[in-house]
């Protein structure tokens, strides 16, 4: 297995299955997380629980059930094999392999993993044909009547904050780490909407399988209790609305999506 195993570059750096699957052969009790743009991130994971893009690559790497790699054995092993190590002393100046230096080499990567130019991005710089009068009407509703900039937003559509949404979970989220706060229960981060046509399922638990569902949910399908957002209320859109504020978000696509030939490793062993 590799990173690419879960994040695939052509479904946005994410995973098409709602559950990705380790290398036990046990599905995970997250959705994988987009990749993409995460250079940009205060913190990691669903939850925020890895403050540093370093120790989230390193993570999975040393999980019994997702890769499930000793963190201790990488380095003889990519010793072993002649083309990392010639890309290593390149890259190091000839500083001898180590953990610290692999996981810099993986969070550089995965910092050059950023979304594309989009209709959206061609109409902001002034392209006034970019968008279609669907989307921008959805445009209009994202930022209005629906009320989705409230968390959706910047360049990336996220803030990086963490919400109760109301999905009908027992993951209480970003309440394992804060236990005593309320708003925190069943809180998750705000995803980025960057290409997010082409991610599905939604949800940190994959439990939402199209747009269309998701803004079902959001109308009426979001569960009450105390740790439940203020910002969650239900919207109520036409459905002529809702295929425009959907249009929109399909003007967040890159325009060319990038194609990858994920190679084959150990290519030569000693």
């Amino acid at each position: 297995m590799s990173c690419a195993s879960c994040h695939q570059p052509e479904y946005g750096w994410t995973d098409p299955r709602r559950f990705s699957v380790g290398e036990t052969g046990k599905p995970r009790p997250r959705r994988t997380p987009s990749l993409q743009d995460v250079g940009w991130n205060k913190l990691f994971a669903w939850d925020g629980r890895v403050e540093t893009l370093e120790g989230f690559v390193l993570g999975p790497i040393a999980h019994p059930e997702e890769l499930n790699q000793s963190l201790n054995l990488i380095v003889p092993e990519l010793v072993g094999t002649e083309d990392y190590v010639e890309l290593y002393e390149a890259a190091f100046g000839g500083a001898p392999v180590s953990i610290d230096g692999i996981a810099q080499s993986l969070a550089v990567y995965v910092r050059t993993l950023q979304s594309g130019v989009s209709p959206f991005d061609r109409w902001v710089a002034g392209d006034t044909t970019a968008l279609s009068n669907a989307a921008l009407n959805g445009f209009e509703l994202f930022t209005g009547k629906a009320g989705c900039s409230q968390c959706h937003s910047g360049w990336r559509f996220t803030d990086q904050n963490f919400y109760d949404i109301g999905l009908m979970t027992s993951d209480i989220g970003r309440g394992n780490l804060f236990p005593d706060i309320a708003s925190m229960q069943h809180a998750f981060k705000t995803p980025s909407l960057r290409n997010v046509a082409i991610r599905p399922p939604y949800m940190h638990d994959g439990s939402i399988d199209t747009l269309d569902e998701v803004l079902d949910f959001y109308q009426s399908g979001f569960h009450t209790r105390p740790s439940l957002s203020p910002l969650i209320q239900p919207i109520s859109l036409t459905a002529h609305e809702r295929l425009n504020l959907i249009e929109f978000l399909g003007s967040l696509t890159d325009d060319t999506r990038q194609s990858f030939n994920i190679p084959i490793f150990p290519p030569q062993q000693k």
